[in-house]
């Protein structure tokens, strides 16, 4: 819950981002201390953008270079998401430059770790949420400002179906799925699209 205090001071999100980070960090640091990405027992890949250096990053521990980065660091850094969250050491949310960063899971994975024909891939998202379509063309600043929620919705399909191009074009249709969660509405319980379509590819992870 949002302390009293900061929703006054922050004016509601208007001043500052609408939730303090405090909480969050808190719960990180008591899940995993000072330890760094090289003392998680799997390869992890996390995402954020690096304001101040105006690129993507991606954070692994694929290489011993990379693998010095504080957890609770890089996972504040990826989910620092704009007007929501505060920055973290002028990162923001990965999902800015990859709501999906399956395809680039698979490209570090074929630069360090494995052969591309290894590779088996699950991705699961929230993005099928329901979203308002414009009634005309003629959309302006009003409508987003109106619908600020179904713009970022919209950008943020466009590029998983840039992603899925991308895969279908490096991967074989049985190497990934897709699996995203329905969320139709406050009262409607979340369905998962594709799940009943994924068995064998789970079971072939669990191999």
């Amino acid at each position: 819950r949002i302390p009293l205090w900061y929703r006054v001071v922050s004016m509601g999100g208007m001043l500052s981002p609408v939730h303090p980070a405090g909480n969050i960090e808190s719960w990180l640091l008591g899940v995993f201390g000072d330890r760094t990405l090289q003392d998680l027992p799997r390869h992890v890949i996390v995402t954020a953008y690096d304001i101040r250096g105006r690129q993507s990053r991606l954070f692994h521990n694929l290489t011993p270079d990379a693998r010095k980065e504080r957890i609770v660091d890089v996972l504040m850094k990826s989910c620092s998401v704009p007007i929501m969250l505060p920055l973290h050491r002028m990162h923001m949310d990965g999902a800015i430059f990859a709501p999906n960063p399956a395809a680039h899971a698979v490209f570090l994975c074929k630069q360090h770790a494995c052969d591309l024909a290894d590779i088996r891939l699950l991705t699961v998202g929230t993005v099928t949420y329901p979203c308002i379509v414009p009634s005309n063309e003629r959309v302006g600043m009003l409508w987003a400002l109106l619908h600020p929620h179904a713009l970022v919705q919209h950008m943020y399909r466009a590029s998983l179906r840039g992603t899925d191009m991308i895969l279908s074009g490096t991967l074989r249709g049985s190497q990934w799925r897709r699996v995203e969660v329905q969320i139709p509405g406050k009262r409607s319980r979340a369905t998962l699209k594709g799940w009943t379509h994924s068995g064998d590819m789970v079971d072939t992870l669990r191999t």
